[in-house]
């Protein structure tokens, strides 16, 4: 069942990957800089790595959890 899960989850991811290139000429388009665009990418990627990581636990111990125990 996890395997049907990550598959339906691969479209989302591969939408993510592929706004990089347009959100890089948005970015450029406004004056940024290289070296600047790529703070902002890795700040981005970045925080939802850690905001997402803290959010998916707590929902697992809120509303998932007790959905099992019942």
């Amino acid at each position: 069942m996890s395997r049907l899960t990550d598959w339906n989850c691969a479209p989302c991811s591969a939408g993510d990957w592929l706004q990089g290139p347009y959100v890089y000429a948005l970015y450029a388009g406004y004056g940024f800089s290289k070296g600047d665009i790529g703070k902002l990418f890795i700040a981005g990627f970045g925080s939802s790595m850690v905001f997402g990581t803290v959010v998916g636990s707590l929902a697992d111990k809120q509303y998932v959890a007790p959905s099992y125990c019942h």
